[in-house]
């Protein structure tokens, strides 16, 4: 049992057992954490997180990352304190999960290659996949990508590449008007 609970505090390890097996053998399962998410922290490193947002690693800022790392989605987040193996308990990261639930939902492309700003409470940016930015406010999102995207669809010149469209706003069912800003 002492050799369980020591394996299980590691940041990665949700769970272990291990079991003595006669003669001289030991087996030992453990259920590991998987990284889920990148959340920009506010002091600049990079904190890895699993669903349960427990921080499984973090990372100075400006780190090399592997391959499978950086297919990660990317919230930045206002958190500046960040413990291995504590749940990161910031508001912000729950705006910036729900973000990315309604893109995946809504059928946008690559969604986890989509940088989400949840720094402001009352609006997120999102840098999507194609390099398009949108503002748009976190209570009313989805409504303000559907629109967006049924805009987009309807009129594709209307929305330059590179372009800032403020989604804010919009009114819960779609109506009012779009900001573009040039960068």
């Amino acid at each position: 049992f002492a050799t369980a609970r020591r394996i299980a505090v590691h940041p990665r390890v949700t769970g272990a057992d291990v079991r003595r097996l006669y003669p001289g053998r030991v087996a030992i399962r453990l259920r590991e954490r998987q990284a889920d998410l990148r959340v920009l922290l506010a002091d600049g490193r990079t904190a890895l997180v699993d669903r349960e947002n427990v921080v499984l690693s973090l990372l100075a800022r400006g780190a090399a990352l592997p391959a499978e790392l950086r297919a990660l989605p990317v919230v930045g987040a206002t958190a500046a304190a960040a413990e291995l193996s504590l749940p990161l308990l910031d508001p912000a990261l729950g705006r910036g999960r729900a973000a990315l639930s309604a893109l995946r939902e809504l059928g946008f492309a690559e969604p986890e290659r989509t940088v989400i700003g949840t720094s402001d409470p009352f609006e997120l940016t999102l840098l999507l996949a194609d390099g398009t930015r949108l503002i748009a406010p976190p209570d009313r999102l989805a409504s303000a990508l559907r629109t967006y995207r049924s805009v987009a669809r309807a009129y594709p010149q209307a929305f330059p590449p590179g372009a800032t469209i403020d989604l804010t706003t919009l009114d819960a069912t779609g109506g009012s008007r779009i900001v573009l800003r040039h960068r």
